[in-house]
């Protein structure tokens, strides 16, 4: 009996080992590399999830600085009617009162005096205004930036600045004459291209205020210039849609034609047809 149950041991054991055999050796390749493909593709997603990119990391340094460029070069805005404001502040300030000791001596005076009460309450409003103003501040300038900024009450102003105001903030040397000259120019210079560049954004008012600038001084050392006056004077006729205006036009070009030589006229309406191609209408 135990013989019987030793052969049938060695029997199944046979058996087991004949079937394993029958396995064909591609299902056994196909095995052993599919497990090896399992374990390939999990290390590849556990590398995957612990590079994945953000979508940052798809943008070149080439396109980050394109984009820094494009919003660095955006147009800042200028609010011309604060710079405006503030110009007027700092330059009404200049006569104001510095300080509460002087303005009692003042109120001391106006009583002896009698002054009336309007100008007195207009006083101390303007030192209440101007008490805490830093009046050192270039107002000139302020008014300048305005008026580039699309302000013709400033333009009317910055036209307005006398050479005594553009001195002092340019820290001109009074004593030296050729330094004062200089700067005096440059004023005028500049009061030129201020009206100019507001005058091609269909500013009428600065065209008028070319139009007979450049008939009575004209920019400094230049002088006078009756051809630019002419053709800035057709171009304001040209394009205003107001009857005033186009009445002052119509009437400075009858009389400044009327001291001009024909071939001056027709270089002026050249001229003119040049400026109303720059106009921003």
């Amino acid at each position: 009996m135990p013989n019987l149950v030793k052969a049938s041991v060695i029997a199944i054991v046979l058996l087991l080992i004949w079937i394993g055999w029958q396995q064909s050796p591609q299902d056994q390749l196909s095995s052993t590399t599919q497990s090896a493909l399992d374990n390939s593709n999990q290390g590849k997603s556990e590398v995957a999830s612990s590079t994945t990119l953000s979508p940052l990391d798809h943008v070149s340094s080439d396109d980050i600085e394109s984009e820094f460029q494009k919003k660095s070069t955006d147009e800042v805005f200028i609010d011309s009617e604060v710079l405006y404001q503030q110009a007027s502040l700092l330059k009404g300030c200049q006569r104001a009162l510095a300080d509460d000791v002087a303005m009692q001596a003042w109120l001391d005076d106006a009583n002896q005096k009698n002054e009336s009460h309007f100008l007195v309450e207009e006083k101390l409003a303007q030192f209440e205004r101007c008490k805490d103003v830093d009046r050192s501040i270039d107002y000139v300038t302020l008014l300048e930036q305005a008026a580039l900024a699309g302000s013709e009450q400033a333009l009317t102003k910055f036209w307005a600045t006398r050479d005594e105001e553009y001195y002092r903030f340019q820290n001109i040397d009074l004593s030296d004459r050729d330094a004062m000259i200089e700067a005096r120019y440059g004023l005028s210079q500049k009061k030129y291209q201020v009206a100019e560049a507001l005058a091609v954004k269909g500013s009428e008012k600065a065209i008028l205020w070319l139009m007979y600038g450049y008939k009575e001084n004209g920019p400094q050392p230049q002088g006078q210039d009756y051809i630019r006056a002419l053709a800035y004077g057709l171009a304001l006729k040209d394009i205003t849609d107001d009857s005033k205006t186009y009445g002052n036009a119509t009437w400075f070009i009858e009389r400044i034609t009327a001291t001009m030589k024909p071939k001056e006229i027709r270089q002026a309406e050249s001229l003119s047809e040049e400026i109303r191609l720059q106009f921003e209408r």
